[in-house]
């Protein structure tokens, strides 16, 4: 994947008379594309065969989105992290679907819906966005545009919840739809948080070992 991208960005690069550095600028965007895609192809199928379609794709999609916006700690390779996420996504999912099942008072969830906001968007004012050492943004009005973007896509995240919350008695799936979305915003603002960022490298360091039945190893993000 990694050479793919670099080859493809090699030939956009001198198509364009482009320099080094724009070239790796392409050559990072196309390895996050692919790698992006690759996540949710997987994530998707396996939420099919397991029968949590609906809720695997709001996972994947809800982090995804909010993710381009908001930044965050990276997994230090495409497989640690295709790996971690389609862990992170069926997860999420089985576990949305499940306390769909077990949640039965209104008054519990519509608490947990503003609470989740709450904190998203407190996480969006002292945070946002959240950029890597390899891709560091120095701009002040793009930092700006990502906080403005990333508020728009949690504003948006709660009128579709508020949504799903009133029509949950004349749709099956709204609940676990529901829930599966909150999961989503708490599981991406909180790996904006110093905790959060502990357990991505600690999870990516198990992966890494289970890999490559090593010891362990640097974890540099990308």
């Amino acid at each position: 994947m990694e050479k793919l991208a670099n080859k493809i960005s090699i030939k956009i690069a001198s198509e364009l008379s482009y320099d080094k550095d724009k070239q790796e600028v392409i050559e990072y965007g196309l390895i996050a594309l692919f790698q992006t895609v690759l996540m949710v192809m997987v994530v998707l199928l396996l939420g099919l065969i397991l029968g949590i379609f609906v809720e695997a794709a709001v996972v994947c999609f809800g982090v995804s989105i909010l993710r381009k916006y908001s930044g965050g700690a990276h997994a230090s390779s495409i497989a640690s992290c295709t790996i971690l996420s389609t862990i992170l996504c069926i997860g999420f999912a089985f576990l949305g679907k499940w306390l769909a099942g077990i949640i039965q008072s209104d008054a519990i969830l519509l608490t947990v819906l503003v609470l989740t906001f709450m904190f998203a968007i407190v996480i969006v004012i002292m945070k946002v966005p959240v950029d890597s050492p390899n891709k560091p943004i120095k701009s002040v009005s793009k930092r700006r545009k990502l906080k403005i973007r990333t508020l728009i896509v949690i504003i948006f995240y709660l009128l579709v919840s508020a949504g799903l919350f009133f029509v949950r008695g004349n749709l099956d799936l709204a609940i676990s739809a529901l829930l599966c979305l909150l999961i989503s915003v708490i599981w991406q603002m909180g790996t904006l948080t110093g905790p959060g960022r502990f357990l991505i490298e600690g999870s990516d360091r198990l992966i890494y070992r289970i890999i490559t039945m090593k010891g362990g190893h640097n974890n540099n993000e990308n």
